[in-house]
């Protein structure tokens, strides 16, 4: 495919004026085509739900903006590859969401996983904390006005920490998050800012940035839907399964092989 020293790969991006080609390893497993699409960034393991067509992709927490990109670009792009919907989530999120006092706050109308954070962050680690903290705090915290503050106390003292929504509950309910519109972005981005890339004519450039850019907050649960023809999900019956990936794979391992790539003038993508 590539040619010896990149030979052919390099006819065609001469013959397109220089676009930027990256080569993707297939694989008929989701887990594996997944942990190839979102290389360079580190996996640590993929859990597959067939039955809704989706993909929960936990990475080391500095690899979370690798792999999600500047507004989710990434992670768009690997859904679109794959026709899966994929969430991308740090290994703290992760592990967050089976902590009960964590998972009620969730469990409050408006607090998705970044105000939880930012509750947890300010000594609020449950509903029964955040009924009890005061009217200010709860307003600052989770962007609400006073009365609003005051239902949410109302309502969170009713939340019992010991019965919150199951896993497979709460990741349906992340898997439902919107995704926000993708915005163009320039095409001069250095390789390290580009990443692991997918050739399309109508893709935007993938994108890492770093911890203090726009690539988690701009993506509500980092959660992704596939685009086709028709707009719409292919759907699969099966089962749940779990699928590990080792946390420092081999860059040799055929399972997690880093795409190719080749520098380009605006950074388009074929594939």
């Amino acid at each position: 495919c590539v040619g010896m020293k990149g030979a052919r790969v390099q006819n065609v991006v001469q013959e397109l004026q220089g676009e930027r080609i990256d080569i993707v390893p297939w694989s008929p497993d989701p887990a594996k085509y997944v942990y190839n699409a979102l290389a360079p960034a580190e996996v640590s393991m993929v859990i597959v739900d067939e039955e809704q067509h989706s993909l929960l992709v936990v990475v080391p927490d500095d690899q979370l903006s690798l792999a999600i990109g500047r507004q989710g670009q990434n992670v768009r792009l690997a859904s679109r590859l794959l026709s899966w919907r994929i969430d991308v989530k740090s290994e703290q999120r992760y592990e967050n969401l089976g902590n009960p006092g964590y998972k009620s706050l969730l469990a409050i109308d408006g607090v998705d996983e970044a105000k939880a954070d930012k509750l947890v962050a300010a000594g609020i680690h449950s509903a029964g904390e955040f009924a009890e903290a005061d009217i200010e705090s709860i307003m600052r915290l989770v962007g609400v006005n006073e009365d609003q503050a005051a239902v949410l106390k109302l309502q969170a003292a009713d939340i019992p920490v010991t019965q919150v929504a199951s896993p497979l509950e709460e990741a349906e309910r992340l898997f439902s998050a919107p995704v926000e519109q993708e915005e163009e972005t320039s095409d001069d981005a250095s390789d390290d800012e580009l990443g692991n890339r997918i050739a399309d004519d109508e893709s935007v450039p993938r994108q890492a940035v770093s911890d203090e850019g726009n690539g988690e907050e701009a993506m509500p649960g980092n959660t992704v839907e596939p685009e086709d023809m028709s707009g719409n999900v292919p759907e699969q019956s099966g089962r749940e399964q779990e699928m590990l990936s080792p946390l420092n794979s081999s860059p040799h391992d055929s399972s997690a092989q880093e795409p190719t790539s080749f520098d380009t003038v605006d950074g388009n993508r074929l594939s």
